[in-house]
């Protein structure tokens, strides 16, 4: 499934990683999604990349689930690891950024409530 977002600003380089916002728009991808949805993506921490694309705010861009899996099993337990991330391309301008997570809010942190 691949979700289109309208670009929030440029991509940004930040504390080491790349850095991208983006508005969430409705299914047929036309109109930003009610009430509006901000999606704050940011590179993974194995994720280097060398330079930005030249994509600007406004711009359109697709969301596309990626997966990998790896062995590095120097404990011999049998078990991979997985990535899940997210390929984002603009509609219409060059370049990619690739191993985009998103910046999910910690939807267990009940620390403000309690106040």
């Amino acid at each position: 499934m691949v979700l289109r977002a309208r670009l929030a600003g440029k991509p940004y380089f930040e504390q080491g990683r790349t850095r991208c916002d983006c508005f969430l728009l409705d299914e047929d991808g036309s109109n930003p999604t009610e009430p509006p949805a901000l999606i704050q993506l940011v590179s993974s921490p194995r994720i280097k990349h060398g330079g930005l694309p030249t994509w600007k705010d406004g711009d359109i861009m697709k969301l596309e689930p990626t997966i990998g899996c790896g062995w590095n099993d120097v404990q011999e337990t049998g078990r991979c690891h997985v990535d899940l991330a997210i390929l984002l391309t603009c509609e219409g301008r060059e370049g990619f950024l690739t191993g985009m997570v998103p910046m999910n809010p910690n939807l267990y942190d009940f620390s403000e409530d309690e106040e």
